[in-house]
């Protein structure tokens, strides 16, 4: 044992004992690092529990884009009532008195309102709502205000029959006409259930201001109707109802989605928390290699070092990708097994994750290169909480600050969106998953090669002596982070 690895006895230190030790912990880096981690974690908290602070605020609900499509063109009262007089006699549509309400407060702040044009198909309309441009569609149909007084309407005489009176009066939410409301669940589901919620309260909230204003201003008419409307038109209003394409089934296989990138982005980080070796011990082991060979032994320090390096990065390279396509493979079977069966979609899920990891995988191998296998967790997991709030994976980004917008040019967004068009079809077009698969290209490539680079300069640096290692005898430097 040399006398550098010699035990120390604490109690041969005297008065001082542990004292002594500890002094040798108080030094400028270490104090350094205990100021700094703290901030760290601050900016951690900051991002994460700061991003979801106010995403169901009033204001942040506000971002979300619905878009309004009125086919309704109107009747005049004056067909079923004629000799009504001015204004009553002219052309009365709830569609476009829905469209004036919009202008005006308190519904033109509570979402971000498209109108589309007159021209606008229903069909045009839903694939507005299908390729991602808005969170919901309203739509008021074809002679819907027409179709609305006579789902309503009472056969003249009819209360002089009690027994038919009273069974009409009852039928009238078996006959009435209703305002359909289109959302893409399986897109967001958190954020489709606040569109269903306010929309719903929206259309509530123009009901009770329509009748009030029919009752107060239009008493004319209102008198006109309470023979031949259903009382109960006065009390219920209009309705709505909720289609949802893409529905969720399981609230978990649609956080899954979200869930399934955050473990494939630890897995990522384990994968070069274990792989990672100095460039050092690899040089070491193939050294031990080559001078096993009389043609080998030839080969001079340089070149033998350098590919080292090349070896070392490419077999790591291999067993990382080994290693992440068991883990996706693990990681995507648990939503299969809770759901109770394997859909056909499981094997594309798979694989998609696998090809989203590499990207990770990718990433993480360059932020321990350029900070050290020991420090690479800081980078590595601070972009992994950016990512969770940037990728609309609980809410989207729209009800977020601008600032998280960035999420649509990293990895993760694309990972979870491309889940969810595997497990529910949403976003499921030609259009989106090339922009799906180009994204994590553009980073898993670069990455790729960035890593590639700093391995073989590490090598470079370590030849030529810009950092001095072990195999030189000296202990001026550090080894570069390989």
């Amino acid at each position: 044992m040399s006398g550098d690895d010699k035990e120390i006895d604490i109690d041969s230190l005297g008065w001082c004992g542990k004292n002594c030790l500890l002094s040798h912990y108080v030094k400028p880096q270490n104090i350094a690092t205990l100021a700094v981690l703290p901030i760290v974690v601050g900016i951690y908290s900051w991002i994460y529990i700061g991003g979801l602070w106010g995403v169901t605020t009033p204001e942040a609900i506000s971002h979300l884009q619905v878009a309004v499509l009125v086919e309704d063109q109107g009747f005049l009262p004056s067909a079923i009532l004629p000799g009504l007089p001015p204004p009553l006699n002219q052309t009365l549509s709830f569609g476009q008195l829905f469209l004036d309400a919009l202008h005006v407060a308190p519904l033109n702040t509570t979402l971000t309102w498209y109108i589309f044009e007159e021209n606008t198909t229903y069909d045009e309309a839903i694939q507005f709502l299908l390729d991602g441009n808005a969170w919901g569609v309203i739509h008021f149909p074809a002679n819907y205000t027409l179709d609305v007084f006579r789902s309503f309407f009472m056969p003249p005489g009819i209360y002089s029959d009690p027994v038919k009176a009273i069974t009409q009066l009852r039928s009238f939410q078996q006959n009435m006409v209703n305002i359909s409301i289109y959302l893409d669940e399986g897109r967001n589901y958190a954020t489709n259930s606040i569109v269903n919620s306010v929309t719903t309260r929206v259309i509530r909230g123009f009901s009770a201001t329509l009748l009030s204003t029919l009752l107060s201003t239009y008493s004319a008419l209102t008198f006109a109707l309470i023979n031949v409307v259903n009382p109960n038109f006065f009390v219920y209003g209009l309705s709505s109802i909720v289609i949802k394409f893409h529905p969720v089934t399981y609230f978990g296989q649609n956080f899954a989605s979200y869930v399934i990138m955050v473990l494939t982005w630890i897995a990522s980080m384990m994968v070069v928390s274990v792989f990672h070796q100095p460039l050092q011990r690899i040089y070491e082991i193939t050294e031990k290699w080559y001078t096993k060979s009389d043609d080998t032994k030839e080969l001079d320090s340089q070149k033998k070092l350098h590919f080292s390096a090349l070896h070392a990065a490419v077999s790591r390279t291999i067993g990382g990708w080994v290693f992440m396509f068991l883990a996706t493979l693990a990681i995507t079977l648990t939503p299969q097994i809770l759901s109770g069966q394997f859909h056909h979609n499981y094997i594309t899920a798979w694989l998609w994750t696998f090809y989203v990891s590499l990207s990770f995988l990718a990433i993480n191998s360059v932020f321990a290169l350029l900070v050290g296998p020991a420090s690479f967790q800081i980078p590595g997991t601070l972009f992994l909480i950016l990512q969770l709030i940037a990728s609309s994976g609980v809410y989207s980004t729209d009800q977020f600050n601008r600032f998280f917008e960035i999420g649509l040019g990293l990895p993760f967004t694309y990972g979870v969106r491309g889940l969810r068009a595997i497990f529910y079809g949403s976003l499921d077009t030609p259009y989106h998953w090339g922009v799906n698969y180009l994204v994590v290209l553009a980073w898993l490539v670069p990455s790729g090669l960035i890593y590639l680079f700093l391995r073989l300069r590490g090598s470079h640096t370590y030849k030529t002596g810009q950092v001095v290692g072990v195999l030189q005898g000296t202990t001026a430097g550090t080894m570069p982070v390989a």
